[in-house]
């Protein structure tokens, strides 16, 4: 039986080690609550977008290798590395758009307003679980989360429709359960996804990896909003980095275990070299 998401911790799994990262960016900037609901609730008619880190001592480099969950995007007939955003509706709310454009292409559905105001709620009740950094000279902002949280957008998601099936690619693809990749780990050490177990406890969390190996769309982009990641990837964040100059990157498709070429979103690389985690 899932709790009901007021009651959610899994976007504030506090002992992980990209939380430590957040709330020391908080800190660093003074990024206070009424600043954060601010934005929240600010209307820029521009594009907005987010960034999930985790961390995982059961992938290589322990869990101080900060991964960052990314997609590959169709865009004009090829596939690049992309973070997770767009541009607002006209008149949308900030917080709106970045909960909209996080589930129309990480599960690939267009929610409801009702699972939208939801996740605000959610969000805007907890600012210490995130931080929102501004694009230079842009009223664009990314928020930074630990991908845990995203454990916590699935269980919302399922009180509004309980026993969601989400379609890849929609409308008439596979169907995938999302309350199967919820878990409830209590890890021993630092990572916000695969740690060292140490039975259940009440911090919700994302199985990452078997999400990412279910969650592929076999087919061209074809549908307006949906349809638009092919796979999601979880490398680390400092290969992703070094890798700019090069301009493109071999991202390993969980499903297939290979590695294909890509070239980086002009979009992601302005995020990550603005990204401020030291």
């Amino acid at each position: 039986m899932f709790k009901p998401y007021i009651n959610q911790t899994g976007g504030l799994k506090n002992s992980s080690y990209i939380s430590t990262i957040i709330e020391k960016l908080n800190r660093k900037h003074n990024q206070t609550t009424s600043i954060k609901r601010h934005i929240n609730n600010s209307i820029t008619n521009t594009g907005h977008g987010c960034l999930f880190l985790g961390s995982s001592s059961m992938l290589k480099g322990n869990y101080k290798n900060i991964r960052v969950l990314v997609g590959a995007q169709f865009s004009h007939g090829n596939l690049n590395i992309s973070s997770f955003g767009g541009q607002c509706n006209k008149g949308e709310k900030t917080i709106h758009t970045i909960i909209r454009e996080t589930i129309e292409e990480i599960f690939n559905f267009i929610p409801t307003m009702k699972i939208i105001t939801d996740i605000e709620e959610f969000i805007s009740s907890n600012t210490a679980i995130y931080y929102i950094q501004q694009m230079p000279h842009s009223e664009a902002y990314t928020y930074i989360f630990d991908i845990s949280i995203l454990g916590d957008f699935i269980i919302i998601i399922n009180n509004n429709n309980p026993g969601l099936q989400i379609k890849l690619p929609h409308p008439v693809g596979k169907s995938l359960y999302l309350t199967n990749y919820v878990s409830n780990d209590n890890f021993t050490d630092m990572s916000s996804v695969h740690g060292n177990i140490n039975g259940l406890s009440h911090l919700t969390t994302i199985n990452i990896i078997q999400f990412m190996i279910d969650r592929q769309i076999d087919y061209k982009y074809s549908s307006p909003s949906l349809n638009e990641i092919k796979y999601l990837s979880f490398p680390s964040l400092f290969k992703l980095m070094e890798s700019i100059p090069k301009d493109y990157y071999d991202l390993y498709n969980q499903k297939t275990q290979t590695r294909e070429r890509l070239r980086f979103d002009r979009i992601l690389v302005k995020i990550l070299t603005n990204l401020d985690i030291t």
